[in-house]
């Protein structure tokens, strides 16, 4: 049986075992349709290329479905040869433009011949042209593009490939990717993607928060809601779009002032980007408060995609909501951002278009990897004037990134206003004390105990926090006070549900909760006293802000001591080293007096900032370049006889191919946000390691074997 050539097709779907075609002109077209829907014309032009050039290589990105080999396979008649089409998809595109052969036809053709894979080094683009005879007869097509000129274009595209270039590329990479998506679930479903509506449609909601309207009518309150409202005016006052800078001090409302900020972006979309999940989820609830929960998107691992399984498109709306971002408001972690900005795989690159025209807030910056705050200072000043992004990069310990770009905006003129107001400054007291061992340790809890209600007590190390909660609980076990524990061990729910006993609105709690550096940022509890084995500065800022917070307390302290040196767990951090620690005298003036920019010329004293990433041509080295958290721990779920269902199910799911693509995605997204919420995190040398089991993607270990 011969296929008639004049009927070339893209895809086939079954309905009641009837079999429905696609025709391959149709999907380019449909597939051009959505790519010029989710693109922007304005944004192709100011990285120096052609938008209708643009929208031409997205129609053409499956031309090479004209592979007879491809054909057959379509049409069951055959499966065998060379079915492949994205490598002939890149030829064809090249050969039908090869009289205007430009660097935007070359770099479409590499995406085209990448855009079912992941973006690598260009150098390894190969049309393996030495087999140009063989092509001609699968393509029934003249090929007259020579290796010789291939490999002359892929040479001078070397020479002359800039950051523009490596954002061309995600930004084609990530609409035909998309594009190609979304025609397809059209064709296969009959389900048509919509843009989610604009974050400026939303600005009503935000009257519904009642501290808001206050500071935006000039009501400001008194005492230390007074100092807030005053900071977040002269934040909005000087706001003026592009990349700005908040320092604030613990405490001073930094989310509400970047909620006000967002507001006069008045972007399309809202990004709020936090380091720990603690914070994004902590976000995300206060959001919902406001937003109707369609709005707002929260996309972590902890993060479950909620829907009834009954409709398919439904199911599929929900899918691409959530992996898609295809939401007004999406709160993330760092590390999904900095994947959607650097990552070259497909299912991090697909979402990178959605962060044009957006006002992106990132909560935290100090937490993350300080060697990456050049080239991420450098990028984002590029971002933001070609994708007319807002970057508002807020922190209570804020590096000076204005050496990288001069173009950063500080928000706050005169800082310390704020940080050396007594409401700040004079909250909470830090003291230096001499801590020897546990023993020591123990008989300073016992004498704060005699006078305070509720103390916090953060180790550097699990083991060292473990050894004192026993410490702890052997002497206070016939007392009052309870003795509670949080470490990377606690599960998620545990971990909330400790946290929500210490602030508990109907019983006042006495105790000591002792923990590790889970209970800093994004942690809403407030404590009498607290103690801390001294790490790197940013964290003993964090940890006094659980301290006193609202400032309503008198003779409030925070005591550090060294008892474990953080050098041996923060081994690349140069923050960790004893000059840049408490435990130098000036480090110690500095922290004390709220004084963070003479410790940060000492840090930036120590890092290469001469270094830049160069080669923006290997995307896979970019990626590794830019990688946010080089982790070598092992996230294992914890199997007991509570949890046993969890993975049973998970089990199940994985291994069911009866169900849809979308269903079973989502179904196991929402299984492994539980998996991770059961689970912890063992890191090499750890011996429980060896007793860890793996299946289908996910480690466990037997509770019994902790």
């Amino acid at each position: 049986m011969e296929i008639e050539k004049k009927r070339i097709y893209a895809h086939k779907r079954v309905i009641n075992n009837n079999i429905f075609y696609e025709d391959l002109e149709a999907h380019g077209a449909l597939t051009r349709e959505y790519a010029k829907e989710i693109s922007y014309k304005d944004i192709v032009e100011k990285l120096g290329y052609n938008y209708e050039e643009f929208l031409n290589g997205v129609e053409a990105h499956d031309l090479g479905k004209q592979n007879l080999n491809f054909q057959k396979k379509i049409k069951n008649i055959s499966k065998s040869g060379d079915t492949r089409h994205s490598i002939f998809s890149a030829i064809l595109y090249i050969e039908k433009n090869l009289k205007v052969l430009n660097k935007q036809i070359f770099l479409n053709a590499y995406v085209i011949y990448k855009h079912h894979s992941m973006l690598t080094d260009i150098k390894d683009f190969n049309l393996e042209l030495e087999s140009i005879e063989q092509f001609k007869q699968l393509l029934q097509n003249e090929i007259s593009f020579k290796k010789v000129l291939f490999e002359k274009c892929l040479d001078n595209l070397k020479k002359n490939f800039e950051f523009k270039d490596y954002l061309y590329v995600r930004y084609f990479f990530s609409v035909l990717g998309s594009a190609d998506i979304f025609a397809t679930q059209e064709f296969m479903s009959g389900y048509k993607f919509e843009r989610c509506k604009e974050f400026s449609e939303l600005k009503e909601y935000l009257k519904k928060d009642e501290i808001l309207e206050n500071v935006k009518n000039g009501r400001l309150g008194t005492g230390i809601n007074e100092l807030r409202s005053t900071m977040a005016l002269e934040a909005m006052r000087n706001f003026e779009g592009g990349v700005s800078l908040l320092e604030a001090p613990t405490g001073c409302g930094k989310t509400k002032t970047g909620y006000l900020l967002a507001e006069l972006s008045n972007k399309k979309r809202l990004f709020y980007v936090a380091p720990f999940n603690n914070i994004s989820n902590q976000t995300y609830k206060e959001l919902l408060s406001l937003f109707p929960i369609e709005d707002v998107g929260l996309i972590n691992s902890l993060s479950e995609i909620s829907l009834n399984f009954n409709d398919e498109s439904e199911i599929i709306e929900a899918y691409n909501n959530y992996y898609y971002l295809n939401s007004p408001i999406v709160v993330t972690s760092g590390v999904n951002f900095f994947n959607i900005l650097y990552s070259n795989k497909k299912k991090d690159i697909l979402s990178f278009y959605t962060l044009a025209n957006s006002c992106i807030i990132i909560d935290e910056i100090h937490a993350f990897n300080l060697n990456l705050w050049k080239t991420f200072s450098l990028d984002i000043s590029i971002l933001s004037k070609i994708f007319n992004i807002d970057f508002i990069i807020m922190s209570a310990t804020l590096p000076n990134l204005k050496i990288f770009s001069n173009k950063f905006n500080n928000l706050i003129k005169n800082r310390d206003y704020y940080f050396k107001s007594s409401y700040f400054k004079d909250r909470v007291e830090p003291i230096l004390i001499d801590i020897q061992n546990l023993d020591d340790l123990k008989t300073k809890i016992i004498e704060l105990s005699k006078e305070h209600s509720k103390i916090l007590i953060e180790f550097i190390n699990k083991k060292s926090a473990y050894e004192f909660y026993e410490v702890l609980k052997k002497e206070f076990g016939s007392s009052s006070k309870e003795i509670l524990l949080i470490t990377g061990d606690t599960k998620n729910q545990e971990r909330q549900d400790i946290l929500s006993k210490t602030e508990s609105k109907t019983k006042v709690w006495e105790g000591i909760l002792i923990g590790t550096q889970v209970i800093e940022a994004g942690v809403n509890i407030d404590f009498d006293i607290g103690l801390k084995d001294i790490s790197i500065l940013e964290s003993e800022e964090q940890f006094a802000g659980r301290i006193n917070r609202n400032a309503l307390k008198k003779g409030s302290k925070v005591y550090f001591f060294n008892y474990f040196d953080a050098k041996k767990i923060l081994t690349n951090d140069v923050r960790a080293s004893q000059e840049l620690t408490l435990m130098d005298g000036n480090i110690f003036e500095n922290f004390k007096n709220k004084e963070f920019l003479p410790f940060y010329e000492k840090v930036m004293g120590f890092l290469d900032l001469k270094s830049e990433f160069k080669d923006y041509w290997n995307f896979e080295e970019k990626s590794k370049f830019m990688r946010l958290i080089d982790n070598d721990g092992e996230t294992v779920f914890v199997l007991s006889e509570e949890t046993g269902e969890i993975l049973e199910k998970y089990n199940e799911i994985y291994e069911n191919m009866e169900i849809s693509f979308y269903e079973r995605a989502i179904k196991l997204k929402n299984l492994r946000s539980k998996i991770i919420d059961n689970s912890i995190t063992l890191y090499r040398g750890d011996d429980r390691l060896e007793k860890v089991e793996r299946k289908n993607g996910v480690s466990y270990l037997k509770s019994v074997d902790l």
